[in-house]
C-alpha cells in the first residue's frame, strides 16, 4: 500500500511525535508498504538542523514551506498552501492518509 503521513513535527526535531512516525514508517516499510511523509520545512523557518535522523534528500519526504512558531520557538509552522508539495499528492495514489497533527499540515 501507499501510505501518506501528514505531520507538523518531523526531523530534524526530536520529540515523541517524530519518534512515533519514524517507528511506524520503519515497521510499515519492513512489511513492504511505501510510506510518504509530508511535513514543514525547518530550514525555511530558519530552524537549525539538529538531531537529524533521516537524510534531507529522502525522496519520500515532502516539505511544506514554513515559518518559525511564535508560541513554540524552534517548531516550524507549515504555510497552509504549498502548491509544490500538494501537487504531488494525487500522483502518489495514496491508499491510506494518516494525520499526525490537528494543525496546518494535518488539515
Amino acid at each position: 500500500m501507499n501510505i501518506g503521513f501528514f505531520t507538523d513535527t518531523y526531523t530534524p526535531l526530536v520529540d515523541g511525535v517524530v519518534r512515533s512516525i519514524l517507528s511506524f514508517r520503519a515497521a510499515l516499510e519492513a512489511r513492504g508498504h511505501t510510506v510518504y511523509v509530508f511535513a514543514p520545512d525547518p530550514t525555511r523557518a530558519g530552524i537549525q538542523r539538529y538531531g537529524e535522523i533521516n537524510p534531507p534528500d529522502d525522496p519520500r519526504i515532502f516539505r511544506f514551506s514554513s515559518i518559525d512558531s511564535v508560541f513554540l520557538p524552534g517548531y516550524p509552522i507549515a504555510l497552509p498552501v504549498s502548491f509544490k508539495a500538494t501537487a504531488k499528492i494525487p500522483k502518489l495514489k495514496l491508499d491510506i492518509v494518516h494525520s499526525h497533527s490537528p494543525v496546518t499540515v494535518g488539515l
